[in-house]
């Protein structure tokens, strides 16, 4: 139940309870005051204007017209007004006392998410609210606490983003570093195998740069985009044919229809995507295992591009962060087979930029299989 329809709900029930009450009160006041009142001498009248304080014995109740005289008339508005007053002040105590059940109620959720707000705020960034209950306060302490751990989750990919870039920096900076003050040294000759080995590091270091800078503009909404028609089925065969040379231990497949599949987008970007797929993919199959590119038009639900590689899956627990910036399955396997760390989170961001999002499972046959989905209809 809401909390409005609990509020409306109690509020009745203490105005309900307070009225019968007073009614009641009222009532049973009234029939043991004015009685007693009307009987003392001087109240009563008689048709004939003689005061009395009751009928005359042995006459019949009725018998004689009887009235209230002026003494009678302010003694009973005196006594009507203190069997109200009495009534009242009995109900007003009822009511307190419901509203104040009500109201602690109502309150001790609020107070205890106010709690809880300034013990975050104060930099116990664990504690958590876990209200129960279906109202509206409920709610807010799960939107809280929901908030909570979105917090906690990016403060922790925070982390680990700072520490993955130092340590994707110092490994080539130190070999350049120490390659270098060594031929400074004459400890080591400038030969053209070792300049292209620091040659190479540099291009680690540039590609880095460049993957990084990609990425946070691709997030930011700031990337250049030249948009046209893309036909993803000559996309996926160009791009195949250019990884074949470095996948000779993989058998790289096709599946796209024979029609053209287009999308409206950027053919540079959208071959950095499936590149930066293929190349992961190729890295996890096994020698002689099979990397496959499907290309899908469904009609009405717009246009897929999947990239599936054979060999081992991937922990449940890893499939939601597997996008994120230097997240590796393997915490503690090697940066030395190649790629930046971004590159999935690349994918993730220019198929965004394309208005498309990025899933990814274990197949049944075994393997990993990466899914861009387009939702706008294909370019005529």
């Amino acid at each position: 139940m809401s909390l409005v329809s609990r509020l409306i709900l109690a509020f009745a029930a203490v105005a309900v309870t307070s009225v019968a009450i007073t009614g009641l009160l009222s009532y049973r006041e009234a029939a043991d005051r004015i009685p007693r009142a009307l009987a003392e001498p001087g109240v009563l009248r008689d048709a004939s204007g003689s005061h009395a304080g009751g009928p005359a014995a042995g006459t019949p109740a009725g018998s004689v017209a009887m009235g209230l005289g002026a003494r009678g008339q302010e003694v009973f508005l005196e006594q009507l007004q203190r069997a109200l007053l009495y009534a009242g002040v009995v109900a007003l105590a009822v009511a307190l006392v419901v509203g104040g059940a009500v109201a602690t109620r109502v309150t001790q959720p609020i107070q205890r998410l106010t709690r809880v707000t300034r013990r975050y705020g104060a930099g116990e960034r664990e504690v958590r609210a876990n209200l129960r209950g279906t109202d509206e306060i409920a709610e807010l302490g799960q939107v809280f606490d929901d908030a909570a751990d979105r917090l906690a989750a990016e403060q922790e990919l925070k982390q680990r983003f700072t520490t993955d870039v130092a340590h994707e920096l110092r490994t080539p900076i130190t070999v350049l570093k120490s390659e270098l003050e060594a031929m400074q040294d004459g400890l080591m000759d400038a030969s053209p195998e070792r300049v292209e080995g620091l040659l190479e590091q540099v291009d680690v270091l540039a590609r880095l740069v460049s993957d990084l800078r990609t990425l946070t503009l691709a997030e930011a909404g700031a990337l250049p985009m030249n948009r046209e028609p893309v036909d993803l089925g000559a996309l996926a065969s160009s791009t195949l044919a250019s990884f074949r040379g470095a996948a000779s231990e993989v058998q790289l497949t096709l599946d796209a229809p024979s029609n053209p599949v287009t999308v409206p987008g950027d053919p540079v970007r959208l071959r950095q995507v499936l590149g930066n797929l293929l190349a992961n993919a190729i890295r996890h199959t096994p020698s002689g295992g099979r990397v496959n590119i499907h290309v899908a038009q469904t009609p009405g639900e717009g246009v897929t591009l999947s990239v599936h590689n054979e060999g081992e899956g991937i922990p449940e627990e890893d499939l939601p962060y597997l996008f994120e910036r230097f997240y590796r399955v393997d915490a503690a396997r090697a940066r030395d087979e190649g790629g930046s760390g971004v590159g999935l989170a690349i994918v993730k961001a220019l198929a965004e930029a394309h208005g498309a999002s990025v899933g990814v499972s274990n197949a049944a046959a075994g393997g990993v299989r990466v899914t861009v989905a387009f939702p706008e209809k294909p370019v005529p």
